[in-house]
C-alpha cells in the first residue's frame, strides 16, 4: 500500500561518470565510483532517506516541511566539499596509473532539489518512491544548464521560502533561472547556481609523510632501456613482482583494491613471510620516489625499501635502497650474517628487473 506524504526531493549525481566509466578500466572506475557514493551517504547532515542509488547518482528523500535554505546550503557545501577532498586524496596517495585512477579528478558533483507529493510504498525491508514529483526529480537531471557543477532547485521549493533566505544562504554565485518543458509534465520553472566558487574552500592536503631512512642502507643503481613511467608500472605491478624480484615465490594481496598508500601485500619469501605496506608515493620532476616498509622484521627493523626513478631521456636510472634500523646488540651480527646475502639479492633483483623491462618494452 501507497502512502501520499509531502517530501524533499534531493539527488546529488556524479557529473563525467559516463565518459569516466566508458573511458577508464572497468574495474577501477567502478571501485571509484562505489568510494564516491560512500562519501556521499557519509555526508547525508540532514539525515535523509535513500530511496535507491542509480550508479552514478542518489535518490535521498525527507518528509515533512522543506529544509531552509541556510540547511540546504550547509548540506551541499559539506557533499560538495567532501566529495572534493576525497578525490584530492585519490590524486595524492594512489599508486595506480590506470585510466580511471589519473583521471578521477575531473569529476564532479551537480544537486537536484525538488518538493512536492510522493508515494511512498514499503515492501518488507525496500521502500519505493512513486508519482509524478518523482518522476519530474528524474527528469531534471536532463536539462539545459550548460555547466557540469551546480544546484538546481524547481520552484515548488524555492517558493516555499522568502526570496530574501535564498539569496542570503545560496550566495555562492550568480542565482539564475530557467525553464525547460518535459513532454507529459509540461514546463517546469527553476533556479540554479554554479558551484565552481565552492572549490576555494577547499583545504590543502598536507603532504604525506617522507619514508624515514638510516644511516649505511644497502643500495644499488641500475640503468634500464626503458621509459620511467614503464619501469615504475612495472615496480608497482604487483602481478609482475614474482618476475624479478629475487627469491619472490608468491605475492598475496587484494586484487579488488585499487594500490594506494596504505596498501598491504603478503611477500612469500625463503625466510617465510613478509607483510609490506606502500607508505610513500612522491612524484617530482622527472623523478618519482616509491616506497614500501615491513610492517613487522625483527632482524631488520623499520626495514623500508626505497625505489627511486629517474628520467634519462628515454631510459630510467633506478635507485634501489634498503634502509632498516640497527638493534642495539644485534646489529653487528645481522650485517656480519645476513647484509651480505640482503646486498646479492638487491643485485639480482636489479639485474632481472632491468632484463624484464628491456625484454617487454621490446614487444610493445
Amino acid at each position: 500500500m501507497s502512502e501520499e506524504k509531502k517530501a524533499l526531493i534531493y539527488i546529488p549525481d556524479i557529473s563525467g561518470f559516463t565518459r569516466f566509466v566508458n573511458d577508464t578500466e572497468i574495474q577501477h572506475s567502478q571501485h571509484i565510483i562505489e568510494e564516491l557514493l560512500e562519501v556521499i551517504l557519509q555526508s547525508n547532515d540532514l539525515k535523509m532517506e535513500v530511496s535507491e542509488i542509480e550508479g552514478d547518482a542518489i535518490l535521498f528523500y525527507r518528509e515533512g516541511d522543506p529544509p531552509q535554505p541556510d540547511q540546504i546550503s550547509e548540506q551541499i557545501k559539506s557533499m560538495f566539499i567532501n566529495f572534493h577532498t576525497y578525490l584530492q586524496v585519490i590524486e595524492r596517495d594512489t599508486v595506480c596509473q590506470c585510466g580511471a585512477c589519473r583521471t578521477a579528478s575531473k569529476l564532479t558533483l551537480k544537486f537536484f532539489i525538488h518538493y512536492g507529493e510522493i508515494g511512498i510504498s514499503r515492501i518488507r525491508d525496500h521502500i519505493q518512491l512513486m508519482g509524478k514529483n518523482v518522476i519530474l526529480a528524474h527528469r531534471l537531471m536532463k536539462n539545459n544548464v550548460d555547466s557540469n557543477e551546480y544546484l538546481l532547485m524547481t520552484e515548488d521549493y524555492t517558493n516555499f521560502h522568502n526570496k530574501s533566505q535564498i539569496e542570503n544562504h545560496l550566495n555562492w554565485s550568480e542565482i539564475k533561472e530557467g525553464k525547460i518543458s518535459y513532454e507529459h509534465i509540461g514546463d517546469v520553472c527553476y533556479k540554479y547556481i554554479e558551484l565552481s566558487s565552492l572549490r576555494s574552500q577547499l583545504k590543502p592536503l598536507f603532504p604525506a609523510s617522507d619514508a624515514e631512512k638510516f644511516p649505511n642502507p644497502i643500495e644499488i643503481m641500475t640503468h634500464i632501456e626503458a621509459p620511467m613511467e614503464f619501469t615504475y608500472q612495472v615496480v608497482t605491478d604487483l602481478t609482475r613482482r614474482t618476475k624479478w624480484s629475487e627469491g619472490l615465490k608468491k605475492i598475496t594481496y587484494d586484487e579488488k583494491e585499487i594500490l594506494r598508500i596504505g596498501s598491504k601485500h603478503i611477500c612469500d619469501l625463503p625466510a617465510g613471510l613478509v607483510e609490506l605496506e606502500i607508505v610513500q608515493n612522491k612524484r617530482l620532476e622527472k623523478k618519482i620516489e616509491y616506497v614500501e616498509q615491513a610492517t613487522k622484521s625483527f632482524l631488520f627493523p623499520r626495514a623500508t625499501t626505497f625505489f627511486v626513478f629517474e628520467e634519462n631521456q628515454h631510459a630510467t636510472n633506478l635507485l634501489i635502497q634498503f634502509h632498516y634500523k640497527r638493534l642495539f646488540l644485534l646489529g653487528w651480527l645481522v650485517d656480519l650474517f645476513f647484509r651480505k646475502k640482503m646486498e646479492e639479492n638487491f643485485m639480482k633483483s636489479g639485474r632481472n628487473l632491468k632484463r624484464f623491462c628491456e625484454e617487454s618494452i621490446k614487444k610493445l
